[in-house]
């Protein structure tokens, strides 16, 4: 279950899953023992999954409210991941993430008492973060935080830092993300509560297409119906009128959604088709005199599927994001580790040096060294990470602050099974050290493989 549940919700090959991971645990203290086992170049840390402890402990039944028992024994798994050496708690509230049946993952289902519970539980083993995606992540109007009220609840109950997926510029909520970020501090000085939320520092945008899920609609029925359908059917069911007109009422009131001009052909499998390539569907659909929606659903059909998109999902303004990435509290995400074929963040560091510091001066390169390491070690308990000081890891990069960028995205079919996966690698970078050891020198490997397990504390 959990296998297909990541292939789908983070576009994992299901094949390198399969062929890559051999199941030698079942609890989490044999996870993180089968992790430390392996030979590694980098350090590896981990939350538990809520979404598996719902798994293990409830079965398949486990798309309902838990019982008072079930809460109990979930409270035990999490006590035994975190003195294990978790670094914390995570959980989905969203209904864009979606298991291998098509369904919300089991952490959707979970109601605020079993989450306070849990949170509970961090409070008493006196370590751990609460990491949440957050329900907020689904915009309501502009003025608005979403479920802010239960990110402050969870941090008064757990006593430990909450952070959340995340906070981002959205071109139909200009202002929200700097109204969100106010209403966190309005929160903190109340309270005296721990609160991060997570932020980009580029447009994002993800490759789209209809062979895996797409989260932008993966919360509209009819849409997230179609998309686990065989390709045959889904063709016909794209085809169908009556499916279309479902369709698009859900379309039309999905608040997440950008709008077709942010939908960008980005390869076609036709050649008759190859003029649309970098087209907006917006613009096709006035060049063809059609609906967006159905320009983009006539060349779905017309290529049975097998077009490749680009959607600009958020942060494509800078001068709110420069606000973002000044403000205390926030943490920089990536996404970067899933959504293989999807999307590839990688560069975030890279960009951030680079843009927000080199070109822009938004941030001195102290304040942006300092966001990629000593703030997320200080928020995880990490007190002997993040730091150049004597006593902790020498986890050390070295670079050149002039010339430091992210560099070109290609695929590589390097994961199990020769399956593909998104990235780029960084230009600047002169020396990576892990644990003391040289890993990577002018772009090269040197075979070391000193990571090790980085526990919480």
């Amino acid at each position: 279950y959990l296998t297909r549940m990541l292939a789908v919700v983070e576009d994992m090959s299901l094949e390198a899953l399969q062929q890559g991971i051999v199941w030698s645990w079942e609890d989490f203290p044999g996870y993180l023992h089968a992790i430390e086992q392996r030979p590694k170049a980098i350090n590896v840390g981990c939350y538990v999954g809520h979404s598996a402890i719902r798994r293990y402990v409830m079965g398949a039944d486990c798309r309902r409210a838990a019982t008072e028992g079930e809460i109990a024994r979930m409270q035990d798994v999490v006590g035994e991941a975190l003195r294990a050496g978790a670094l914390g708690l995570s959980t989905s509230r969203i209904p864009l993430h979606v298991d291998g049946e098509g369904k919300s993952v089991p952490s959707f289902y979970a109601e605020m008492p079993e989450l306070l519970s849990l949170a509970q539980k961090l409070r008493e083993v006196g370590r751990g973060v609460f990491e949440v995606t957050a329900k907020m992540v689904l915009p309501q109007s502009e003025h608005e935080a979403g479920d802010l009220a239960d990110l402050v609840a969870l941090a008064k109950t757990s006593g430990r830092p909450v952070t959340w997926a995340s906070v981002r510029y959205l071109p139909a909520y200009p202002g929200r993300s700097l109204f969100i970020l106010s209403e966190v501090q309005k929160a903190v000085t109340r309270e005296g509560v721990r609160l991060h939320p997570q932020i980009g520092c580029r447009s994002f945008e993800t490759h789209m297409n209809w062979q895996k899920l797409m989260p932008v609609f993966a919360h509209l029925p009819t849409w997230r119906a179609v998309m686990f359908l065989p390709t045959a059917e889904k063709v016909a069911a794209l085809a169908n009128v009556e499916t279309r007109e479902k369709m698009r009422t859900e379309v039309a009131g999905a608040t997440f959604f950008n709008g077709w001009k942010y939908v960008v052909v980005k390869e076609v499998a036709q050649s008759r088709h190859k003029a649309w390539e970098g087209q907006s569907i917006t613009a096709i659909g006035a060049m063809q005199g059609k609906d967006p929606l159905d320009a983009f659903l006539d060349l779905c059909v017309a290529e049975e599927c097998a077009t490749e998109f680009l959607y600009y999902a958020v942060d494509m303004e800078e001068e709110p994001m420069s606000r973002m990435l000044r403000d205390t509290n926030t943490l920089l995400e990536t996404d970067a580790g899933a959504h293989l074929t999807s999307l590839c963040n990688a560069d975030f560091p890279s960009y951030l040096l680079a843009h927000w510091v080199r070109e822009k001066g938004v941030l001195t390169l102290e304040e942006a060294v300092a966001r990629l390491t000593s703030r997320p070690a200080g928020v995880l308990g990490l007190s002997d990470r993040g730091r150049l000081q004597t006593g902790c890891a020498a986890d050390v990069v070295i670079f050149d602050p002039q010339r430091i960028r992210g560099g070109q995205l290609h695929t590589a079919h390097d994961l199990p099974a020769q399956q593909p996966r998104l990235i780029q690698q960084a230009e600047g970078i002169h020396m990576v050290i892990v644990n003391g050891e040289v890993i990577l020198e002018e772009g090269k490997n040197t075979g070391a493989l000193p990571g090790q397990v980085v526990r919480g504390a």
